[in-house]
């Protein structure tokens, strides 16, 4: 059978003796915390949109954000309350990438990462945003 691949964005032979009738939150049936954040970070136009639900809690964990229509960055403070300069966490967008033009970088990260789609990358970057954060706390439900 041929069909669309989700993961690869790519249409590809499935064998059908090797598929397996998918159940509970596989098959949409109450969807995990997990399925609802992936279908909203697929669902994103551009930054600002797949950031827009997690502000609220960057600020939770100590961030000081920089937010753009083609970047995102997060900052630790000085203890005065004053930004740092440096990012230690980044999410942008390349126009001079064509087949990944989704980039992130932390500190914690050897080298950025290059991803095709926003939802990928923006999965890594919350994952290092809470992984950097000054306050680590659990991603709100």
């Amino acid at each position: 059978m041929q069909a669309y691949c989700l993961e690869t964005e790519a249409v590809k032979t499935f064998a059908l003796a090797k598929m397996q009738l998918a159940t509970g939150a596989e098959a949409g049936v109450g969807p995990t915390d997990e399925v609802v954040l992936e279908r909203h970070l697929a669902e994103a136009a551009d930054i600002p949109d797949a950031m827009a639900p997690f502000m609220d809690w960057f600020e939770e964990l100590g961030w000081h954000i920089e937010l753009y229509e083609d970047a995102i960055s997060l900052h630790r403070q000085f203890k005065n309350g004053k930004p740092r300069k440096s990012q230690d966490v980044m999410l942008l967008r390349s126009p001079d990438n064509t087949h990944r033009p989704w980039y992130t970088n932390s500190i914690q990260m050897p080298m950025a990462s290059a991803r095709k789609r926003l939802a990928d990358a923006a999965l890594i970057f919350l994952e290092q945003a809470q992984l950097c954060a000054p306050n680590p706390v659990p991603l709100p439900e």
